[in-house]
């Protein structure tokens, strides 16, 4: 089995690129974790599928990843697959997360990976993955506006924000709300409820 050595993972249940990351983020530091060259195709797969792997392989990698800490403490199933171009690191956990490389250790872990002879392994597709294509700060920033829709308590100033983005009265709350978080993905409602939220905020202090 071939290893790499002194990395950097971020796990995730989505796939994000390193220049993706937050502060915020536990990133792991890895001493020692298995890799596996494939070929295109199946990786592919692993990507945009929920899959299952089988259990000869999962014991091959059974506590084999090692990671930086006082204690000497191991992950049970997480390994790299690679398919020359690219380099993905997986967890599986009770939910399976991923983690992108740094750029560097990336390219370093690709000139590695020439050397490698393709592995066969074996996996079951489960279903495909609802894919987001949006980038995570998209997704973060649109997070952040259904919670603060959620928590504007003042039926006037629902009603007001209602009439603002779609230029038509109405008196459902629930309804209000609702169709504000439907239509986060138009910029132009976006940026109305920003300016309403920004206004609060400066009424406010």
């Amino acid at each position: 089995m071939n290893y790499i050595n002194d990395i950097l993972l971020n796990f995730n249940y989505e796939i994000y690129d390193f220049y993706e990351w937050n502060k915020k983020d536990l990133l792991t530091h890895i001493k020692k974790i298995p890799i596996f060259k494939i070929d295109k195709s199946k990786l592919n797969k692993i990507i945009i599928n929920n899959v299952l792997f089988n259990d000869e392989f999962l014991d091959k990698i059974k506590y084999k990843t090692e990671t930086y800490s006082k204690n000497k403490k191991t992950i049970k199933y997480a390994f790299l697959l690679t398919d020359g171009m690219n380099v993905l690191a997986i967890n599986l956990n009770k939910k399976t997360k991923y983690s992108k490389l740094l750029l560097e250790e990336e390219i370093d872990i690709l000139d590695t990976a020439d050397k490698i002879n393709i592995t066969n392994i074996n996996f079951k597709i489960l279903n495909k993955k609802n894919i987001d294509e949006r980038t995570r700060n998209e997704k973060e920033s649109e997070l952040i506006l259904k919670n603060s829709i959620k928590n504007i308590n003042n039926e006037d100033e629902l009603k007001y924000l209602y009439y603002d983005c779609f230029n038509e009265k109405c008196n459902d709350i629930n309804l209000i709300k609702n169709r504000l978080n439907k239509e986060l993905l138009d910029n132009n409602i976006v940026t109305k409820i920003n300016n309403f939220l920004n206004l609060k905020k400066c009424i406010k202090y």
